[in-house]
């Protein structure tokens, strides 16, 4: 990573990954969206994170003045059920996508890891990434000026493939996730 990402990073991400903590002890949070996996670092753009918590925390939100704005933001028709367990709030430029469900947070680590190793910088490469892990790939659908890199799309096509859970285990443990 670039000097200037671990500056943007430090100023821009790190306190307010703080700030969350402190609000939700007892969550994990996660960095993710454009500012936090692209090299240099897009601006302009909102501040996303992931929260996990097993508990309920609405109520927290919601004193804090963050507002939901939908269940869920699906680009596709997603068939894993545990997708569906997630609520995104905003308060200001900061965007928070909740969830409760392990498989999720994990499957949106992974993608936001791969689309960081590969500087993906393209929406609609890091779209594909996203949707792959929530086995929604189809890329015969997509036009090839918004398919990802060969090394990410083979790397996608082969999670996808009849042996993608042995791939994407494998993936999480190369790369210690």
């Amino acid at each position: 990573m670039s000097w200037w990402y671990r500056l943007v990073y430090a100023v821009t991400i790190a306190p307010r990954v703080a700030r969350l903590q402190r609000l939700l002890p007892d969550a994990s949070i996660h960095p993710c969206g454009s500012r936090a996996v692209c090299d240099p670092p897009v601006f302009g753009t909102d501040v996303d994170f992931l929260i996990y918590s097993e508990a309920l925390i609405v109520e927290k939100l919601t004193k804090a003045k963050y507002e939901m704005v939908s269940l869920s933001v699906d680009y596709f028709q997603s068939p894993e059920k545990d997708w569906e367990k997630r609520t995104v709030w905003r308060k200001g430029v900061i965007n928070l996508i909740v969830t409760q469900s392990e498989k999720f947070r994990d499957r949106w680590n992974i993608s936001t890891h791969i689309c960081r190793k590969y500087n993906l910088r393209q929406k609609s490469h890091r779209i594909l990434v996203y949707e792959t892990l929530r086995g929604n790939f189809n890329p015969e659908y997509w036009q090839p000026e918004y398919l990802p890199p060969p090394e990410v799309l083979n790397l996608l096509k082969n999670i996808n493939g009849p042996y993608g859970e042995a791939i994407y285990a494998a993936y999480r443990t190369q790369n210690n996730l």
